[in-house]
């Protein structure tokens, strides 16, 4: 979106012309087409933000119940909340009022809704508490090594800059500096191991972001994304079995996380 005739700005994380296709983002194009219409509105990125929390906290007491039913509808919940993710950050955006509030808020919601997913998944069916914390690192160590490599990606070809490589709590000029550091904080428990942990390991392969073939990579390692990961405990719910979902993500994908990384080693 791009021509004049657009009153607002760009709501996509990076220019057109270096889009890749995302499976993690699977949820764009209606995610789009609700921003167009939420754009002049009232409405609060931050609102969304909240209320896709309550979602994923909703999923995961469901979850907890163990029946089919509930099983199904946390499901159902999980893509809406994917949706929803997809639209706060686009709306901040469009209106050209991206927030690092908004940045750390996103992450530490994805943090406890993930906890409390997996927490219900292990209380309503059949998977040790050891597989389940399993699962739920490797959804977090997953995602991670995804937005790292993606915010890399956006920081060099004139992208999104909101997040950054090195999170810092620098608020812009029209956020509060107290709620930005209130969330920094927060941030920097959930994911302040996970950050140091990628960013090591990019530097001891010495992944570069750049090129053609970069892009091909990182539409491969987007299935890691959180977009993804809650699309396959979808479709697993709605087999009445989001448990076997958790043991793929710990035993199938990270298999296919460390042959990605391995292959990317060393490319420019």
């Amino acid at each position: 979106m791009t021509g004049e005739a657009e009153p607002y700005g760009e709501p996509h994380k990076v220019p057109r012309a270096y889009q890749f296709v995302d499976f993690s983002d699977y949820a764009r194009p209606l995610a789009d087409w609700a921003v167009h219409r939420l754009v002049h509105t009232p409405v609060s990125p931050h609102l969304i933000t909240l209320f896709y929390g309550i979602l994923g906290l909703w999923a995961a007491i469901l979850y907890a119940r163990g029946t089919w039913p509930a099983g199904a509808l946390a499901g159902l919940l999980l893509i809406l909340k994917s949706l929803l993710d997809a639209m706060d950050g686009a709306l901040a955006r469009a209106r050209n009022r991206p927030t690092k509030a908004g940045r750390f808020l996103d992450s530490n919601l994805d943090f406890l809704i993930n906890a409390a997913v997996v927490a219900g998944i292990a209380q309503g069916y059949p998977i040790s508490w050891i597989c389940a914390v399993l699962a739920f690192l490797s959804m977090e160590i997953q995602g991670s090594f995804y937005h790292h490599l993606y915010v890399l990606y956006r920081h060099r070809v004139g992208g999104d800059t909101t997040a950054t490589p090195r999170e810092t709590p620098t608020p812009y000029p029209y956020e509060s500096p107290t709620l930005v550091r209130v969330l920094f904080t927060v941030y920097r428990i959930f994911y302040g191991w996970q950050d140091a942990f990628v960013r090591w390991v990019v530097q001891r392969l010495k992944i570069h972001p750049t090129g053609r073939r970069f892009r091909s990579f990182l539409t491969q390692i987007s299935v890691f994304g959180l977009g993804f990961h809650l699309l396959i405990l979808a479709i697993f719910s709605w087999f009445h079995a989001p448990h076997l979902a958790l043991i793929l993500f710990f035993t199938v994908f990270n298999v296919y996380l460390g042959a990605l990384l391995w292959s990317a080693a060393g490319r420019r």
